[in-house]
């Protein structure tokens, strides 16, 4: 009885403590899969600062990932699930529904979270140092947030357009197309306006 007693109230505290720390939780789940990838890849090339930049990577520009997937869905969606659409068979459509699930509303969900990630440490990081004015840290925290993001779109678009096989092609027109072109890409968001307004063209089709 004893043991039953400890083993509910043991899992009582996990549950709590899962409530408490709900959003940490989440966070975990997400970057999870990451993690186990980079650790497999750091054993591989011999890299043991391969997980540490990898992480790193995919919490600060997270934004720019969902353009990048956007802009997959747009050309190819299989390229994105893994798998093409099938146009008969139950086993089949279930198959594709799954990897579809992952390799795509998954991925999306996890990387709309990880971009909270910015504005989430700032506002604790300035709770922490000022607790009598919730509304000015949280003004803050966007503030800061927000040009945390700009400045990691502006080195990811700068390293890609210098690289030997950049994947950001400048669309066709002059100086002030090229220039409001990465002016859109280098804006926080650019990643959730290009889902939403996906999703938008999707659903009036």
């Amino acid at each position: 009885m004893g043991i039953l007693t400890a083993t509910r109230w043991g899992a009582l505290s996990i549950f709590k403590f899962i409530i408490r720390h709900w959003y940490i939780f989440v966070l975990m789940i997400i970057i999870f899969p990451t993690i186990i990838q980079s650790i497999a890849h750091a054993r591989e090339t011999n890299n043991p600062a391969y997980p540490f930049l990898q992480l790193g990577v995919r919490l600060s520009n997270a934004d720019h990932l969902i353009y990048e997937d956007v802009q997959l869905l747009k050309e190819d969606p299989s390229l994105l699930v893994g798998l093409k659409n099938p146009e008969q068979g139950v086993w089949s459509k279930f198959k594709y529904g799954w990897a579809f699930f992952w390799g795509v509303i998954w991925r999306l969900f996890g990387n709309i979270w990880l971009i909270t990630v910015p504005f989430v440490f700032f506002y604790r990081v300035l709770k922490m140092r000022q607790t009598s004015e919730p509304a000015k840290n949280l003004t803050m925290a966007l503030i800061f947030g927000f040009l945390f993001i700009l400045f990691i779109n502006l080195i990811i678009i700068i390293v890609n357009l210098l690289s030997a096989e950049p994947t950001l092609i400048l669309p066709e027109g002059d100086m002030y197309d090229k220039s409001w072109f990465l002016i859109k890409i280098v804006l926080p968001f650019h990643g959730i306006i290009a889902l939403a307004n996906y999703i938008y063209t999707s659903l009036g089709k």
